[in-house]
Formats: structure tokens, C-alpha cells, sequence
């Protein structure tokens, strides 16, 4: 029988190598599926803050929008505080 570079030689030494072999794969496999689910953890709670200032944008344009019709009836000055107003107020939820 060939000694496959193993130096115990015969089929329990080659049962012994496989075994190690499995056992640094099965632990290689472990950690590439950890780093996985942290780099998706990542990815999920960024999505989750684009979502969040996307909303806080566009409620804030949405309220600025508002306070310059709204404060349009009294002039310019009434136009720009309503849209000032309506910015910070949007901006708050």
C-alpha cells in the first residue's frame, strides 16, 4: 500500500488525515457563513437608514411644499416662513 505522504502510513493513518482535513473545511465553511450573515446584517441596517433619511427627505420637502402654498396668501415673507417652517416640521417626522 502507498503512504500518500503520510507518515503513520497504512489506513488509519489515512482515516486520521481525512479526518483532520474535514474537520479544517467543516471550521473554514463555519466562518465564511459568520462573516456572511454579518456582512448581510450590515447591509440590511444600511438599507434601513437610506429608508429612514429618504422618508425624513421627503417629508421635509413635502412639508416645505405646503408651508410656501400655505403661506403664499400673505406675500413672499409669508411663502418663505411657511417653507421654512413647513422644512423643520416635515423634518421632525
Amino acid at each position: 500500500m502507498r503512504n500518500y505522504g503520510i507518515a503513520t502510513g497504512g489506513l488509519a493513518g489515512v482515516a486520521s488525515q481525512v479526518e483532520r482535513e474535514v474537520g479544517g473545511t467543516l471550521s473554514a465553511a463555519a466562518k465564511t457563513e459568520k462573516e456572511r450573515e454579518l456582512a448581510n446584517a450590515r447591509i440590511r441596517q444600511q438599507n434601513k437608514a437610506e429608508a429612514t433619511q429618504l422618508g425624513s427627505t421627503v417629508g421635509a420637502a413635502a412639508g416645505m411644499y405646503a408651508g410656501a402654498k400655505m403661506g403664499a396668501g400673505f406675500g413672499p415673507w409669508g411663502a418663505l416662513f411657511g417653507a421654512v417652517a413647513g422644512g423643520v416640521i416635515g423634518g421632525l417626522f
